[in-house]
């Protein structure tokens, strides 16, 4: 059974899964068996928490695939009582004579937080994800840069930031081909820069006096 499911759950990390972030706080783990029609005809086995009416990852935001493992999120929960966001994981399982098992794997939303940098500056930045095309998965100002939308049109090439439609924003690559990009407006990143520059001579005026 540790072959099917719990024993390559935290081995996910070891595919360049979660835990090159931070440790998973697996919310909600299914074994989910899937007809050779896939997805029209599914049956879940083994699930820790009752899930929605219709489990349909296919409809789920892919960020990024490697090595038999498809990457999904931010998307709602699966867990029939929770709808929160969170990050999730599918791959195949081996069996004999069965080629349409599959494990599913949802992350607690508080690692979705803690990639995302939550409650570190005070609500000032906003948040981008982009799968492997630069394509923008989830968006926390859908004003300015909305889901849908490719990230290149707004950067240069391979910088790691820029300004674009009045935000400074700052780009992170994964190890699986995805990015966090976190963005400040340019007024917001204007009044942090003078106050950093204020300290800066308050603390040599301070030295200069003695």
């Amino acid at each position: 059974m540790s072959e099917v499911g719990y024993g390559n759950v935290g081995g996910l990390g070891g595919y360049g899964g979660f835990t090159s972030i931070g440790a998973i706080l697996v919310l909600f783990i299914l074994l989910v068996i899937i007809s050779k029609a896939f997805l029209k005809d599914v049956s879940t086995q083994f699930g820790n928490f009752p899930i929605k009416d219709r489990f349909s990852p296919e409809s789920l935001p892919v960020l990024s695939k490697a090595y038999g493992i498809t990457y999904y999120g931010p998307h709602v929960s699966m867990n029939r009582f929770d709808d929160q966001l969170v990050l999730s994981a599918m791959r195949k399982v081996k069996l004999p004579q069965r080629d349409d098992v599959y494990i599913y794997v949802e992350s607690g939303f508080h690692l979705a937080q803690d990639i995302l940098g939550y409650n570190q500056y005070k609500g000032d930045l906003s948040h981008l994800i982009l799968d492997g095309e630069g394509n923008i998965v989830y968006s926390e100002i859908p004003e300015a840069m909305k889901v849908g939308e490719n990230f290149s049109s707004l950067s240069k090439g391979a910088a790691s930031d820029g300004i674009a439609r009045d935000y400074h924003w700052f780009r992170q690559d994964s190890t699986q081909n995805w990015s966090v990009v976190s963005v400040i407006s340019q007024a917001k990143y204007q009044q942090e820069k003078n106050q950093w520059l204020l300290q800066i001579l308050l603390v040599a005026l301070f030295f200069l006096g003695f």
